[in-house]
């Protein structure tokens, strides 16, 4: 019945919307209809041409400035061909026919302009050593780690491909051989010319249209219930106040509806965060009514406006005073709002001076609430902690961690990536933003775990099921994450154990060891749940996370990974498994989709793990073709190949995937894509697979967030975000 009355409710006031909206008219949408597509274009370039430019000309620092590029390599090579006229300046024409002919160009045209790029030296053909600058090149456009030995063996790759004659060198007819193995990819190149100068293009419908839409208003109900209900309480109880007071004058009329006002706003703000109450709703029916997920976003809107309440409030009473003061009353207006003169409040007197330091109060809360700016930093602390045996939780909750060598007072949320089938330990993973982690990373840091802890450690001998999983891991070159860690490890014991006695030495050695035994007492005040609770029920899972956010989904694939080894099945006889037939019916999925995005290479350190034991596990399942779950990897540093900066860089990492069957930077099966997803043709193929109802889980950036909800409406998938 409440679902019904929700339904109408909502209809009623879309087609309120629908009758009271217009779409906005253009009055230059006639004149842009009749101008070709290639016409707007040369006018964007020209615009972006201006940006840039000096008395209408530019050189190679503003020509590499304008194409965003972080090295000279590419910007000098780019704007060698684009200078036509070897003048050692680009005009904008010259600039508009090269980019038409990367735009507009036959395929041959685009490939000899990419071949030339390569061809550095201008002789016709490309050598190891070119081939070597352009893969470091991409690197450093990439923004990624790799050593000289790397960057060989990528060229390697790419002449072992290319150079069918092994002559050493690369001649036009074998890069376009080669290059025409990959289809699309030349076709595509057309994006890096729009690339360079950011020329997009505009959005069709603006924000307002999506809110008014019916799609957003169905995917919304529970929340745009809730706003109106709180708008139409907030002006029930102002209009009740000035009922009251109406014989006062109007700054004593405004002061009582914002006092209120703040009397609901105050209380409601505090029932917004009952976390255990909100836990407990979440398995009701009420709750599915209640827009739980946003709880918090709620209360930070609440709380803004408590801060207007209690501005207007406190003008309202000021102005009140000074027109008192000039009455008939012999009272002073800093009298009246400074001294106990007045005699009201609860204790005579102290209305005014409590209201005062409540202000104070007020201001300090929300200067201090407001995000400061995230620095670029990468510091995790991977904290394994004893799992208290009363402590149940679900995937994806969080708790509130409290460590009083760090600081006695402050309990932080995290969101626990560990499986609940995990029953000895919790795991989380805190990233260094603030200053509670900062402490707490550089207190692990400097942290002695004592004489007791085993320096080395002897590799202990392979369990029967163990050989069985290396098989299905050929012993290949090490993975970057495996070198990079095992560098930075050697670095820094090699530069600060020198010149030190014996026993410091064995100290030092202690310390900076990554994985350490902590005596440290903590406490945990949870676990809490969020809509990452549903997702080992929804039929068609698509699980999204953006650096850090991914902890909860990390959680999910850990249960799941346990939840699939237990329905293993081992012959007594032998060392045969398999599974049973109904794994779909105890998970009660049919399919997930798992979704990371990253900013570099180091960051897939954290869960690599994980990723690898899920492939293992499926692998030994036979769900090679079919698989339960798919891994979508992209790191944004890097370029994509469509763009003729990262184009040889890229090839070379799809060689290198083809020839080993694992990614070179993860290790993983799964190859990791250069730069962001496009989320039209991923939610596309998504919708495409019949897999039952889906639903798109996501723990990240808010801007990231409101992208992916407004693909969500249009494939019509459910949506939830993790809000802390």
């Amino acid at each position: 019945m409440a679902k019904e009355v929700l339904k109408l409710f909502v209809q009623y006031f879309i087609a309120k919307i629908k009758t009271i909206y217009v779409n906005p008219k253009h009055e230059d949408n006639d004149e842009s209809s009749d101008e070709s597509e290639d016409d707007r274009w040369i006018k964007l370039v020209n615009k972006e041409f201006q940006k840039f430019a000096e008395n209408g000309r530019l050189c190679t620092e503003t020509f590499k400035k304008a194409l965003r590029l972080k090295k000279s390599f590419f910007g000098e090579r780019f704007f060698a061909l684009f200078d036509t006229d070897g003048s050692g300046d680009i005009e904008c024409e010259e600039l508009i026919n090269g980019l038409r002919m990367l735009k507009n160009g036959t395929p041959t045209q685009k490939l000899k302009f990419l071949f030339d790029v390569f061809d550095a030296d201008g002789s016709g053909t490309v050598d190891k050593y070119e081939m070597r600058m352009v893969l470091k090149s991409c690197t450093e456009e990439s923004s990624l780690t790799l050593c000289n030995e790397d960057i060989d063996e990528l060229t390697s790759v790419l002449f072992e491909d290319a150079d069918v004659d092994n002559s050493g060198e690369i001649t036009f007819d074998e890069f376009q051989s080669s290059l025409e193995k990959h289809p699309g990819l030349i076709d595509d190149m057309t994006l890096s010319a729009t690339h360079w100068f950011d020329i997009q293009k505009s959005k069709t419908c603006s924000q307002g249209s999506r809110y008014c839409s019916k799609v957003y208003w169905e995917h919304n109900t529970s929340k745009i219930v809730f706003i109106i209900l709180y708008i139409v309480a907030n002006l029930g109880l102002g209009g009740f106040a000035a009922w009251n007071h109406q014989k006062s004058n109007g700054f004593l009329i405004t002061a009582r509806i914002c006092g209120m006002n703040l009397n609901f706003n105050c209380t409601l703000v505090l029932v917004l965060m009952l976390r255990q109450t909100i836990n407990l709703l979440r398995s009701t029916r009420i709750g599915r009514l209640l827009p739980l997920d946003e709880h918090s976003v709620f209360h930070q809107c609440v709380g803004a406006m408590i801060g207007v309440y209690a501005v207007f409030h406190t003008i309202g009473h000021i102005g009140n005073a000074i027109l008192l003061s000039n009455d008939a009353v012999a009272l002073l207006a800093w009298k009246i709002l400074l001294t106990d003169i007045t005699k009201f409040g609860l204790i005579n007197g102290t209305a005014f001076i409590t209201g005062w330091i409540l202000l104070v109060i007020l201001i300090i809360m929300c200067v201090l609430s407001y995000p400061s700016v995230r620095s670029r930093i990468y510091q995790v602390s991977h904290l394994e902690i004893s799992r208290p045996k009363t402590f149940d939780f679900q995937p994806g909750d969080y708790l509130y961690l409290q460590i009083p060598d760090i600081s006695p007072y402050e309990f932080h949320p995290f969101t626990i990536s560990s499986a609940p089938e995990m029953k000895d330990r919790l795991w989380l993973h805190v990233r260094t933003t603030g200053n509670w982690t900062k402490d707490l990373y550089q207190y692990l840091s400097r942290y002695d775990p004592g004489e007791e802890c085993e320096i080395e450690t002897e590799t202990p001998m392979m369990t029967t099921l163990q050989k069985k999983r290396k098989e299905h891991q050929p012993n290949r070159r090490k993975s970057i994450i495996d070198r990079l860690n095992g560098l930075m490890t050697s670095i820094r014991r090699r530069g600060t154990v020198g010149s030190l006695d014996g026993e410091e030495v064995t100290r030092q050695k202690r310390i900076q060891m990554k994985i350490k035994s902590v005596k440290i007492r903590c406490f945990l005040d949870g676990p809490f749940g969020t809509a990452s609770r549903e997702a080992l029920t929804t039929e068609h899972a698509i699980l999204i996370g953006a650096g850090i956010g991914v902890t909860p989904m990390a959680s999910i694939l850990q249960s799941i990974i346990h939840q699939i080894k237990q329905n293993k099945r081992k012959c007594p006889k032998c060392t045969h498994c398999w599974y049973d037939d109904n794994l779909e019916n105890v998970l009660k999925m049919k399919k997930v989709d798992f979704i990371w995005i990253n900013r570099d290479q180091r960051c897939f350190e954290w869960f690599v793990r994980v990723l690898n034991n899920l492939e293992v596990e499926q692998s030994l399942a036979g769900w090679e073709e079919d698989k339960f779950v798919d891994l979508h990897l992209y790191m944004t540093s890097a370029v994509k190949q469509t763009h003729m900066e990262g184009v040889g860089l890229q090839l070379a990492l799809d060689l290198v995937h083809k020839k080993e069957q694992k990614d070179f930077f993860t290790g993983l099966k799964t190859k990791t894509q250069a730069g962001r997803p496009d989320w039209d043709k991923l939610f596309g193929k998504f919708s495409e697979q019949k897999k039952g109802k889906k639903k798109v889980f996501f723990c990240g950036p808010k801007v990231m967030s409101n992208t992916l909800k407004e693909f969500c409406e249009k494939y019509s998938f459910a949506f939830a975000k993790e809000n802390f």
